[in-house]
């Protein structure tokens, strides 16, 4: 059942006509001396060896929110055509690596250099047509630093490629690309933090306005908490095209349905909850629910066999970063989240499962177990689990029949 609940996003989406950020109540202290006090384990990113209670959630607070602003470190989202989840990821690494240079994360629009087709001097922004046209349309603020005044020397790193050992850590105000940050392996090649996953979820807490939708969309499907599943299909031409280029295939459409009737049956309940772009992938999952007597609900919007979010197609970004914002706060909020081990949106559903501080767990299945095929990155119908921990350990049996379960875990958030 598509929803009737409107995609509609406010006119301000980050209250930028509101009274400005406020530094939040009872934070840690944080700076230099903080820092020093901690052993970490990668050279460039927040990744320390140190126990923590929250997953360094309050450290990330008060680093972000902390009393001086003279440290920043000011990033573009140059990411073209790429999507939401890798965005994310790549935020995530430049969080960390604010955090390690003792810094403040903010956003800012990418300058369009000799600006030949837009009076405003940027490039078409990615996800939001509207102010303040970067992610914080869609999520609360990361900090209540401001930008940088006009009269401030800011610092662009240069060469090629970057030369890390030249990296201004001296240098107040600092700007980057996430681009210039992906293609530097330094900053992210073999990080292992233990604060990732909080970094993002700090970085990606929905505005009310997404949350209000999200909760519309739940109402009016009768989702309640813990009682649906979440399933994410991709598909589209542009993946096909990436995975042949990579010898890598995800699942055919098929798997899904496998999966979705087994987790059906073991968890008690015919709600599903779908997340996709590809419209044949709705028609022909539509149609098998149907017949399996399964209750399906989705958002009502545009939806094409070809990439459309993040630069893809110009005027489609808008819809298509709302509609992803609040098909993640729902899938949060379900009993099992399954999506394919290939896409990075995978790991963005991991990160905002659950509440804050709530034990998760993953397993990595292969639906159906016969098709199961152990070759580059998982191979073909490998799908991730994300649920509670209890989920795994009632059972899954009906699951666990029909797919081969590649392996288990708990983590703790």
């Amino acid at each position: 059942m598509a929803s009737s609940c409107a995609i509609d996003v406010p006119q301000d989406p980050a209250s930028l006509n509101g009274p400005p950020p406020s530094r939040p109540q009872d934070l840690l202290p944080w700076g230099q001396p903080q820092l020093a006090a901690l052993s970490h384990t990668h050279r460039w990113q927040f990744s320390p060896l140190n126990e923590s209670t929250d997953g360094w959630r309050s450290a990330i607070y008060a680093s972000q929110f902390r009393n001086s602003c003279d440290r920043l470190l000011l990033v573009e989202d140059d990411l073209t055509k790429a999507g939401l989840g890798f965005t994310a990821k790549l935020w995530g690494v430049a969080l960390l690596v604010a955090m390690r240079d003792n810094r403040v994360l903010v956003e800012v629009r990418m300058v369009k250099q000799g600006n030949a087709t837009r009076s405003d001097g940027f490039e078409r922004p990615r996800w939001c047509d509207r102010p303040p046209f970067t992610l914080q349309c869609l999520y609360q603020t990361w900090s209540h630093c401001p930008l940088p005044g006009p009269d401030a020397t800011i610092v662009r790193p240069g060469g090629r490629p970057l030369k890390v050992a030249r990296w201004p850590h001296g240098e107040p105000y600092v700007r980057t690309g996430l681009g210039r940050l992906h293609r530097q392996g330094a900053f992210w090649h073999g990080a292992r933090s233990k604060a990732t996953r909080e970094a993002g979820r700090f970085l990606f807490r929905p505005r009310p306005w997404v949350t209000a939708i999200a909760d519309c969309v739940m109402r009016g499907a009768g989702l309640r908490p813990g009682g649906f599943i979440n399933l994410h299909i991709r598909h589209s031409v542009e993946k096909a095209m990436e995975g042949k280029r990579l010898h890598v295939e995800l699942p055919r459409l098929p798997a899904y349905d496998v999966v979705a009737d087994a987790l059906a049956r073991d968890l008690g309940t015919r709600k599903v909850y779908l997340q996709t772009a590809s419209p044949e992938a709705l028609a022909r999952f539509a149609s098998f629910a149907a017949a399996n007597r399964l209750e399906l609900a989705f958002t009502n919007n545009t939806r094409s066999e070809n990439d459309a979010w993040g630069g893809w197609q110009g005027g489609s970004e808008m819809e298509q970063a709302a509609v992803a914002a609040v098909n993640a706060h729902v899938g949060a909020q379900s009993a099992v989240s399954v999506s394919p081990e290939l896409s990075i949106w995978t790991l963005f559903l991991g990160w905002m499962f659950g509440g804050d501080g709530q034990p998760i767990s993953f397993s990595s299945v292969c639906c159906p177990a016969a098709t199961c095929r152990h070759t580059t990155k998982g191979g073909s119908n490998s799908m991730q689990l994300v649920g509670a921990p209890g989920v795994f350990r009632a059972g899954l049996a009906e699951t666990r029949k029909q797919c081969a379960e590649r392996s288990y875990k708990v983590r703790d958030s």
